[in-house]
């Protein structure tokens, strides 16, 4: 988790232009980040991050994953997996909820303003509740410290006055 951090503000860096000046000609494509694991190298050509390790014989570089590439990758095999499903349910003669259709990327329908009054309505009544408990606890504790300094009286009522 420390490296993928350290990969994402190298990256950021190098973009905004913080890490350094265009890397010139001279210093050749790569620019080195130290990291405590090593060095993290990045292709200033290709935007491709590798961590770079002293190993018995020699330097050794391997490649960061890219995790917005296998992202991107996942969420296109989701994406497909599901217009398929949907598909086979249409096959079978399931009929597809509102708003959903059978192409990947479907758009559902947005609420209408009944339904976010209503959803509104909730919120404001468990708001309300919540207001209300709190303020419960609050007078619940103002008359514990009331009581703190009285002795307590016993439950059968021998601490009335007799007469």
């Amino acid at each position: 988790m420390n490296i993928l951090a350290t990969v994402i503000t190298v990256v950021v860096l190098s973009l905004t232009g913080a890490y350094g000046a265009e890397p010139d000609t001279a210093q050749g494509r790569y620019a080195f980040q130290a990291v405590p694991d090593g060095l993290l190298r990045l292709d200033t050509a290709t935007g491709q991050v590798s961590l770079c390790a002293k190993q018995p014989a020699g330097w050794v570089c391997t490649a960061v994953a890219d995790d917005r590439a296998a992202l991107d990758a996942e969420v296109g095999r989701l994406a497909r997996e599901n217009a398929r499903l949907k598909s086979a349910l249409a096959a079978h003669g399931v009929r597809l909820p509102e708003g959903v259709t059978g192409e990947a990327g479907g758009s559902q329908a947005l609420p209408d303003d009944r339904q976010l009054d209503r959803v509104m309505g909730l919120f404001e009544r468990l708001w309300q509740r919540l207001i209300d408990m709190v303020r419960t606890l609050q007078n619940d504790g103002a008359k514990d410290r009331d009581l703190e300094g009285r002795e307590p009286r016993p439950p059968d009522g021998s601490h009335k006055e007799k007469t």
